[in-house]
C-alpha cells in the first residue's frame, strides 16, 4: 500500500457508508431510485447506454427530474464510437439521449489514437479495439456507485458484475465529478438536434494536464492526519496520455513477497500483460486465485462473425497462463472459471486478504493489455480493517466463487475450450487489443 500513500490522494470514509450490491437487478433499481431523489447532481460515466426499455426508463427518469429541478447538474460521459453505434438505424445511445441533450451535458469521448485511414479501414464495429472511454462511475449528489457494468439491459438482468456504493463522501465524489468533467472537456458534446461538436475547451488545454490538475488539487485538499479504519484511494489509468496510476500500483502488488497474503483476481476477460504475468509467477510470493469467465459465460459467447472466436481466444490465453504456472512451479496459483446457466460474467476486481486487513480494487479495468495501454479506466482501492466490512467483502468474493470450477488440463480438453489452430496462432498478436 506504500505506493497508494505516495499518490497523496486518499479519502477516509465510514465503513458503514459502503454498501456492496450483488445482483444486477439491484444495481438497476438503485440507479432509478437515486436519479429520482437527486437534488444537486447526476453524473454518469459508461461505455455506452443501451436502447431498450430499461435504458429508456433511466433517460426518462433523468428527463422527469430535470423538469422538476431545472438547476440539477446532469452530465453523461460515453465513448464516441460505442455511443453512436447504430445511429444510422435510429437505435443508439445518442438517439436516446437527444431528448435531454439541451438540458444536460452529454460528452462523447473520441480516442485521439483513431483517425484517418485507420478509422475508415476498421469500420464501425471494429474501431473500438484502438481505445475507449471505459470508466463506469455513477454519481448521485454525494454518493458514488462504482462498477464494471455498463448501462445496458443485460447488465441489469443476467450479466454478473461488481457494484459498490459509497455514500456521503463529498470529497471523493467531487474528485470523480472533476475527472468526468476533465475528460468531457476533451470530447464531443451532443445537442438536442443530434449534432456533435467538439467541446470549446478541447484545443485550449492539454488533456493530460487537465486530468492531472484534478489529481493535484485532490492532493492539496487531503488531510494528512487521517484517522479511522477505512480509506479509499482512487486510481486513474489513461495509458494513451501517460497517466498510469493503476499500473504503478499493480506492478508493486503483483510483486508482493508475503506468504500470508491471499489474493483473488477477477476478470471477465482475463488477459494479463507479459509484465504482470511475470510479476505474479516469477517475483510474487503469495496465494493467488484467478477467476475468469468460462467460454459459455464470456460476453461474446454465441456471437456471429469473427467475434464468435473470442471465447476461444480467451481459452488459448488461459492455456498459456496454466503452462506458465507449471513452468514456474507456482503451486499457490490457481485458475478457476465462472459459469451459471443463462448468465455471462463481467465482474472484475481484486481482493487482497491479509487477515487483519482487506484491500479490494473495484472499477472498470480488466487488468489486461487494453486496460493498461488503450482505454480510460477508473478504479478505487478500498482498504479496511473494519470487521463488518471485511466480512462483507469476503462474502462478496465467496459468492462469486460459488459458481466457479477449476481450470486445468482436463478442463481445457473439453469441447467448449477447443481452440482452432488459427485462433491459437492469431491470439498471440490480437491479445494486445483485448
Amino acid at each position: 500500500m506504500d505506493y497508494l500513500k505516495e499518490t497523496g490522494v486518499e479519502f477516509p470514509v465510514d465503513a458503514n457508508s459502503i454498501r456492496i450490491i450483488e445482483k444486477p437487478s439491484e444495481f438497476y433499481d438503485l440507479i432509478l431510485e437515486r436519479i429520482g431523489s437527486a437534488k444537486n447532481r447526476v453524473y454518469l460515466s459508461s461505455l455506452y447506454i443501451g436502447t431498450g426499455q430499461h435504458e429508456s426508463a433511466i433517460v426518462d427518469g433523468i428527463s422527469s427530474r430535470l423538469e422538476d429541478n431545472e438547476s440539477l447538474d446532469v452530465r453523461i460521459l460515453l465513448d464516441f464510437h460505442r455511443g453512436t453505434r447504430g445511429e444510422k438505424d435510429g437505435k443508439s445511445s445518442t438517439t436516446l439521449l437527444k431528448k435531454i441533450a439541451d438540458k444536460a451535458k452529454i460528452y462523447l469521448f473520441h480516442t485521439p489514437e483513431l483517425r484517418g485511414a485507420l478509422k475508415s479501414i476498421l469500420g464501425e464495429r471494429n474501431n473500438e479495439i484502438v481505445g475507449l472511454q471505459h470508466m463506469k462511475l455513477y454519481i448521485f449528489d454525494n454518493t458514488l456507485l462504482i462498477s464494471g457494468a455498463n448501462l445496458s439491459d443485460s447488465y441489469f438482468t443476467d450479466r454478473q458484475d461488481r457494484y459498490v456504493m459509497i455514500e456521503n463522501s463529498k470529497k471523493l465524489v467531487d474528485f470523480f465529478c472533476s475527472i468526468i468533467t476533465a475528460v468531457g472537456s476533451h470530447s464531443f458534446q451532443l445537442s438536442g438536434d443530434g449534432e456533435k461538436k467538439l467541446h470549446s475547451d478541447c484545443t485550449k488545454h492539454p488533456f493530460q494536464e487537465r486530468v492531472m490538475n484534478v489529481v493535484d488539487e485532490a492532493k492539496r485538499g487531503n488531510n494528512k492526519s487521517i484517522e479511522g479504519d477505512t480509506v479509499i484511494y482512487p486510481l486513474i489509468q489513461m495509458g494513451m496520455i501517460g497517466i498510469d496510476q493503476e499500473y504503478q500500483f499493480l506492478k508493486r502488488l503483483f510483486a508482493s513477497k508475503d506468504p500470508s497474503l491471499n489474493m483473488t483476481l477477477a476478470s471477465g476477460y482475463f488477459n494479463a500483460t507479459d509484465e504482470y504475468e511475470n510479476l505474479m509467477l516469477r517475483e510474487g510470493d503469495y496465494s493467488l486465485k484467478v477467476l475468469m469467465a468460462a467460454p459459455d459465460a464470456n460476453g461474446f459467447a454465441g456471437a456471429s462473425g469473427l467475434s464468435r472466436f473470442i471465447p476461444s481466444m480467451y481459452s488459448s490465453i488461459a492455456a498459456s497462463f496454466l503452462a506458465a504456472i507449471d513452468k514456474r512451479n507456482r503451486k499457490c496459483v490457481e485458475l478457476v472459471e465462472w459459469s451459471r446457466k443463462g448468465w455471462s460474467f463481467h465482474a472484475k476486481g481484486l481482493w487482497c486478504d491479509r487477515g487483519h486487513r482487506i484491500d479490494t480494487v473495484i472499477g472498470s479495468s480488466n487488468y489486461g493489455y487494453r486496460s493498461f495501454h488503450r482505454d480510460l479506466e477508473a478504479q478505487v482501492v478500498v482498504s479496511t480493517t473494519n470487521e463488518d466490512l471485511m466480512k462483507r467483502l469476503r462474502d462478496e468474493r465467496d459468492n462469486l466463487l460459488e459458481f466457479s470450477s477449476i481450470v486445468d488440463g482436463r478442463a481445457l480438453r473439453r469441447i467448449d475450450h477447443h481452440v482452432p489452430t488459427l485462433v491459437s496462432f492469431f491470439s498471440k498478436v490480437l491479445r494486445r487489443f483485448f
